[in-house]
C-alpha cells in the first residue's frame, strides 16, 4: 500500500518530521510516533505521557484514533501537513457532586473547556 509523507506542525512552529507512513496505519498509531518522535528539546517541553492528549488536525477536522490515513483523506504524493495539539487529560476532581466540573460559557453546545480552532 502507499505511504504518505506527513510533517506535524506545533502551535510553537516547531515541525516533528517529515514521517513516511502507511495509508493503512491508524491514527492512533500516528500519534504513538509522533510521540516517539517529540524534540523536547525544541519545544521546552516533555512529550505527552499518553498518546490520546494528542490531536491531529487534517485539513480543518480532527483524526479520529479509530481511523486509517486513508479513511482521513491524506493525499499521497506531495508532503502534507497536520497540525497536532496537546490537551492533557483534566485531573480528576476531588470530593463529590458540589464542585465545578466544567467551564460554563454560555454558547450552546456541547464544546470543551480548552477547545479551540487553528487557522493557518
Amino acid at each position: 500500500m502507499s505511504e504518505a509523507e506527513i510533517r506535524f506542525r506545533m502551535p510553537e512552529g516547531v515541525d516533528i518530521g517529515p514521517l513516511n507512513i502507511p495509508l493503512s496505519a491508524k491514527v492512533h498509531t500516528v500519534k504513538e510516533l509522533v510521540v516517539a518522535e517529540w524534540p523536547a528539546d525544541k519545544v521546552g517541553k516533555p512529550a505527552p505521557d499518553d498518546p490520546r492528549e494528542v490531536r491531529l488536525i487534517h485539513n480543518g477536522k480532527v483524526m479520529e484514533p479509530g481511523k486509517t490515513l486513508a479513511d482521513c483523506k491524506v493525499a499521497v504524493g506531495s508532503l502534507v501537513t497536520c497540525h497536532l495539539l496537546v490537551q492533557p487529560k483534566p485531573e480528576p476532581s476531588k470530593g463529590g457532586a458540589g464542585g465545578k466540573e466544567k467551564g460554563g460559557g454560555g454558547g450552546g453546545g456541547g464544546s470543551a473547556p480548552g477547545c479551540g480552532c487553528v487557522v493557518s
